[in-house]
């Protein structure tokens, strides 16, 4: 059924535009996208879809957008949001925007990986160990330099926001050792590097969609899965999983995303709005993020789930076990800008 009404929502989505004046705007192939002129009364409905529950950060940014951008157009610009992978799930959305059929996705970079291997570097397993690393990766160079590819494959990046650092959930027992990692079969997000990542800690990994991880946990497709506090109290995956264990392995990056052929279509000023608004969700969706972390985890706790700190020899030694994906992906990311990513980060 999700699937029909995705079909079917993606087929009526160049009639609402053209009904709506959407694509009646300037069209414009510069890199900044947008046409030149003003909206000159035109009104635009605009679509943001994602994969995450309406009580997520990346929900709460879509909303600020809806409203912001309702607000400082005048009532010029519509925003409708699907939530829960309703439209579609990171891959399609992915392909959906580039087409120019959904002009917003908020969610991680794994679909892009797909198409530009440079993005692949935010899997590596214990990239950044704090905040303050991720900061200075994404808001700095390294983060412009991945933003300033996406234009090649039809997309833009309104803003890098956050999903924060993964810790590791499963039915079979508390990750204490290393060695307790061996026979679970962990969900792996649609990235080679997680795979390589779930396979070099002895586990069996399986390549799931973010929508069907719930099921997967309940049905017992999958023992376990990663993820920040935050995204998995707001899908209330407590309900189907015993454990949780801070091994802090991976930290992942947000993005909102919007589509290139859509927003060329858009007046100068039209896309200049969108741009400052979107930057402004995404940087409430990583403060939300951020903020809710600890609260995520005592909600979950106060409802089940059993917790426990892992060590920082522990994670070190998650980390040491992970060094050969490293060197097998250098080449992959890209060996210069791989190289700049590890001298900016002091390594």
């Amino acid at each position: 059924m999700k699937k029909i009404l995705s079909i079917l929502l993606a087929l009526a989505l160049p009639l609402a535009l053209t009904a709506c004046g959407g694509s009646g705007g300037a069209s414009g192939s510069n890199d900044g996208g947008g046409g030149s002129g003003n909206s000159g009364g035109e009104t635009y409905t605009l679509r943001f879809a994602h994969g995450s529950s309406t009580t997520e950060p990346i929900h709460l940014a879509a909303e600020y957008m809806k409203k912001e951008l309702a607000e400082r157009s005048g009532g010029a610009i519509t925003l409708e949001i699907y939530p829960s992978a309703t439209l579609a799930d990171q891959v399609p959305a992915a392909e959906m925007m580039m087409d120019g059929t959904l002009d917003f996705f908020g969610g991680s970079v794994v679909a892009i990986e797909n198409y530009i291997d440079a993005f692949k570097i935010v899997d590596l397993p214990y990239l950044v160990s704090d905040y303050d690393s991720a900061d200075k990766l994404f808001d700095g160079e390294v983060g412009r330099q991945l933003s300033d590819l996406l234009p090649e494959i039809g997309i833009y990046n309104l803003g890098w926001c956050e999903y924060g650092f993964r810790n590791t959930y499963n039915n079979l027992r508390p990750i204490e050792t290393a060695e307790d990692m061996k026979g679970i079969k962990m969900r792996a997000i649609e990235s080679s590097i997680s795979v390589s990542m779930w396979t070099a800690f002895g586990t069996d990994p399986t390549v799931m969609g973010w929508s069907d991880v719930y099921t997967g946990l309940q049905m017992g497709t999958v023992d376990g899965a990663d993820g920040p506090n935050t995204l998995f109290q707001s899908a209330k995956m407590e309900e189907v999983v015993k454990y949780m264990s801070t091994t802090q392995h991976v930290y992942t990056p947000g993005v909102i995303l919007a589509s290139k052929a859509s927003m060329d279509k858009l007046p100068a000023d039209v896309w200049a709005l969108v741009q400052e608004v979107g930057g402004e969700a995404a940087s409430l969706m990583k403060e939300e993020t951020r903020t809710g972390q600890e609260a995520a985890a005592v909600k979950m706790a106060e409802n089940g789930l059993v917790i426990n700190e892992v060590s920082s020899e522990v994670r070190s030694e998650l980390a040491a076990m992970c060094a050969d994906i490293y060197a097998q992906n250098r080449d992959v990311i890209g060996a210069e800008f791989y190289d700049s990513v590890m001298e900016a980060l002091g390594r």
